[in-house]
């Protein structure tokens, strides 16, 4: 490793601010976030953010899941849809200012940073289980848990969607 190395950098860009000073003009979404550690806010944030299990349709997936592929499997299917519950998890928006000129403040709740921006719902999501958890049958659940979507509102040509389930 170089001498010069600083982890909170990257090509001499800070990554992370350790300390935070809040604004007059933005006071705190929730003042009782300012008074724990990060490593606090995240298990707080965590903790709570598991969706509930899923079960994919019996007539396309027959192999049973465990609960925690049904967890995971509500998490891919979450992550599919816009506005998931899970998908902004680590922000919070609170209206400001009047209802003629109101914008909405994005509060990051890990490290109390403002942003201005609206954001936008991502989409998908990465499945990083251990090996020999069922990420595999995870994807094949929410592949089959996804076709009766897919063919109520086709997006695809019928031939992919035919190869979809001949793989399946």
């Amino acid at each position: 490793m170089p001498n010069e190395y600083d982890c909170n950098t990257h090509s001499h860009c800070q990554l992370f601010t350790p300390t935070f000073q809040a604004s007059n003009s933005m006071p705190p979404s929730n003042p009782a976030l300012f008074s724990l550690t990060s490593k606090q806010k995240l298990i707080q944030i965590a903790s709570g953010s598991d969706p509930p299990m899923m079960t994919p349709p019996n007539s396309i997936i027959q192999t049973p899941l465990l609960p925690h592929q049904k967890t995971g499997l509500a998490f891919l299917w979450d992550q599919e849809i816009p506005n998931g519950k899970s998908a902004h998890n680590l922000w919070a928006t609170s209206p400001t200012g009047s209802t003629c000129n109101a914008r909405h403040i994005i509060t990051n709740k890990v490290v109390s940073s403002f942003e201005s921006l609206s954001t936008n719902t991502p989409l998908g999501g990465m499945l990083a289980d251990d090996m020999g958890l069922g990420k595999t049958i995870q994807a094949i659940a929410l592949l089959g848990t996804s076709t009766k979507r897919l063919i109520t509102n086709p997006q695809h040509s019928t031939p992919t969607l035919l190869n979809y389930q001949l793989e399946i």
